[in-house]
């Protein structure tokens, strides 16, 4: 009997390592699951043996071998259902979920994780069923239907207390890689559990303290302190060399080249990944593999180098169609199309748009389609098939409407549940006072009883009181009663308008956003089919209005604050989209906003935006020299009830007689535009070279 335990006691170890290293080290956690598997069997000992079906199955699973997965979880799934073991199979029909989510086979993932949701709320394990309701929350998500996916964010959010101040926060975001599930980031938290973790015992096995050591990196990196982070990493690839754990390795070079990448260091970034790349080659960790294909396409792109992005994203796109990631496979080609739009290379364009748009309409998946659109208008354009062209704007913009109205909706359905969470807590308050009167009444009458006792003539007297009081106090309660709820009816009316109002507000932005971005697009055509070089630099000028115009709109509309939009982001957002529209990379331009924060109303910052706009549009034209990196530099004030915003180049500046020539059209709307805003506008050369132009006015009070 005893050896009977003891082989028992193996098995569950043999599993326990199995489960511990199926990310780490593939054929260790299959060769220890085989172990468990062959004593479960000579002890016909089932839960061992599902057990090690299961191990098996997971280790498939992290490494992308979706059919070997299946197949060992299908064997792990009769004997946890035989032997009753619910925790365990609720985890495997949500592993199969993922595995049909990653393939884009949505009907499936949402049946077997409404199996492994059923199985948690039957064993009533709360915390992994939120964990569920998280994953069918994105999975709706993913295919545009938020009503609902709202609904199982919330249910999640609910039965795990500490997601409330995180999902309010609005910062819940899924881990892509495939080797991961949602995790939800809080500052406070991290904080917290890093404060755990830097009291390092130095004397622990090295696999313990290496493992703390590159989770103080990682959490150090959430929080954006990169030297810290950069420092524990750099910890962590010693031991890990040391101790020959090369997956492991890879993924600290993965984690250092992030890091490099984050302070600029684009070469060190790339050597880092390539020294990832070749581990994970080498072992045949695909999933992993896929992940460093993005990282380096990512460093290519970002030097300009679209040749090797290509090469990148197209081994990627092999990779994952291997795998079946249909859902990896429309964002690769949309990217593939952007990359091909900046290399001005319109037919490959048009043809990876094309396959993400195919396949996005098989999936039904909206947003990737009205991007895959976006993209075919753009391609379209530029190769002069304007026909196509307009029929995929109209269609953009269509999916883009649907999309936003699906936005509002789930907004909607977000206040409409936070009103309903507000009505029953009133409702609970308003129990408790009723409690608390009724033990006040109690009170009484128990004094009344006790004071009966003092004698007949006592008890007479003390009647007509208390009759007197309780009459009192039931008139008293009942006038409270009818105020209270008078102001709960107007605090409901007042409540309901106010919502109906952000909403309609934001939806009217919203609206105006759109309509401008179809002019905007509209004038790109038209300025196609011009021959003049004057006239379609004025069209395309005006466009670059409109659009200053329709990134208000959007700003507005996105930040749900409807009355004000900060300065510094405003101007961040017209230099962007101008940066863009000038096909300069950021590489080519050093940017300084130093703006402080300034609210802008809705008048003044329409009219505050077209004069950024003027001025950004002139340095570009203008300030601009080949081969010469372009240096601008923002800053803005505010004294008072005055702003001060001084936007300098170092471009060749001025010439001499400029404030007598000028008569460009440009920059007397720009002058027009600030004497609205009851300012000024002032041109100079700066000591150190380049143009500065100062804008000042004053904003409503």
């Amino acid at each position: 009997m005893k050896k009977d335990l003891d082989d028992t006691l193996r098995v569950r170890v043999y599993n326990s390592i199995s489960a511990y290293r199926h990310l780490s080290n593939f054929e260790m956690a299959m060769s220890y699951a085989e172990q468990a598997l062959q004593l479960s069997l000579k002890l016909a000992y089932e839960k061992g043996e599902a057990k090690a079906y299961q191990n098996k199955a997971i280790a498939y699973w992290a490494h992308g071998r979706y059919d070997s997965a299946l197949f060992y979880h299908a064997k792990a799934m009769s004997l946890f259902e035989r032997n009753n073991m619910e925790a365990e199979y609720g985890e495997a029909y949500n592993k199969i979920g993922l595995v049909y989510y990653y393939t884009a086979d949505y009907p499936r993932a949402i049946e077997y994780l409404n199996k492994s949701e059923q199985a948690f709320r039957k064993s009533k394990d709360t915390i992994n069923l939120s964990r569920i309701l998280n994953n069918m929350g994105l999975i709706f998500d993913s295919r545009g239907d938020y009503l609902q996916s709202e609904k199982y964010f919330v249910e999640a959010m609910k039965l795990d207390l500490s997601f409330r101040n995180i999902y309010e926060q609005s910062n819940k975001r899924y881990d892509q890689e495939h080797g991961g599930e949602a995790g939800f980031v809080k500052r406070r938290l991290l904080q917290k559990r890093l404060n755990e973790l830097k009291t390092v015992d130095q004397g622990q096995p090295t696999l313990t303290l290496v493992s703390k050591l590159f989770e103080i990196a990682n959490l150090y990196d959430l929080l954006k302190e990169n030297e810290k982070a950069r420092e524990y990493f750099l910890k962590s690839e010693i031991i890990y060399k040391e101790l020959g754990e090369f997956l492991l390795l890879a993924d600290c070079y993965r984690k250092l080249a992030k890091v490099a990448a984050d302070f600029g260091n684009s070469d060190e970034a790339r050597g880092y990944f390539l020294k990832s790349h070749e581990i994970y080659l080498e072992n045949g960790y695909l999933i992993q593999l896929d992940y460093t294909f993005s990282d380096l396409a990512k460093i290519a792109r970002s030097s300009g180098e679209f040749d090797k992005a290509i090469e990148y994203l197209n081994a990627s796109v092999k990779l994952n169609d291997s795998l079946g990631h249909r859902l990896s496979l429309i964002r690769l080609n949309i990217e593939l199309s952007s990359i091909y739009l900046d290399a001005n290379n319109e037919a490959m364009a048009i043809e990876k748009a094309n396959d993400a748009y195919e396949l996005a309409s098989q999936l039904e998946i909206k947003k990737l389609k009205r991007d895959a659109a976006h993209l075919l208008f753009e391609a379209h354009s530029r190769s002069g098939q304007f026909e196509k062209a307009l029929f995929f704007l109209e269609e953009s913009t269509r999916l883009n409407q649907i999309i936003n109205d699906a936005l509002a909706h789930r907004e909607i359905a977000k206040l409409q549940i936070e009103y309903e969470t507000e009505e029953k807590q009133k409702e609970i308050d308003q129990l408790n006072r009723i409690s608390s009167l009724d033990a006040s009444v109690l009170g009484l009458q128990r004094q009344v009883i006790t004071l009966l006792s003092g004698g007949l003539l006592t008890i007479l007297i003390l009647l007509v009181f208390v009759s007197n009081r309780l009459g009192r106090i039931r008139s008293l309660k009942s006038s409270v009663e009818e105020q209270k709820n008078q102001i709960g009816e107007q605090n409901k009316r007042l409540e309901k308008r106010a919502r109906e109002r952000e909403i309609l507000i934001g939806e009217i932005h919203h609206r105006v956003k759109n309509n401008l971005q179809i002019i905007s697009s509209l004038l790109r055509l038209q300025q196609r089919d011009i021959e003049d070089e004057n006239a379609r630099k004025a069209i395309f000028e005006g466009q670059n209005r409109v659009q200053s115009m329709s990134l208000l709109h959007q700003r507005l509309y996105q930040q749900g604050n409807h009355e004000s939009v900060e300065l510094k982001q405003y101007a961040e957002d017209i230099f962007n989209h101008l940066l863009k529209v000038h096909h300069l990379a950021k590489t080519q331009v050093d940017q300084v906003n130093s703006c402080n924060e300034i609210d802008l109303d809705v008048d003044t910052a329409v009219t505050f935006g077209l004069i950024v706009n003027e001025v950004f549009s002139n340095i570009f034209k203008h300030a601009y020299q080949p081969g010469k990196k372009l240096a601008i530099k923002c800053e803005g004030s505010r004294v008072g009830n005055e702003v001060l915003v001084k936007i300098s180049d170092n471009g060749p500046g001025f010439g001499k007689g400029f404030e007598k020539t000028r008569g460009h059209f440009g920059l007397n709307l720009m002058s027009m535009l600030v004497s609205e805003l009851d300012g000024s506008v002032d041109f100079s050369n700066s000591v150190k070279g380049g143009a500065e132009v100062a804008i000042r006015f004053k904003l409503i009070q």
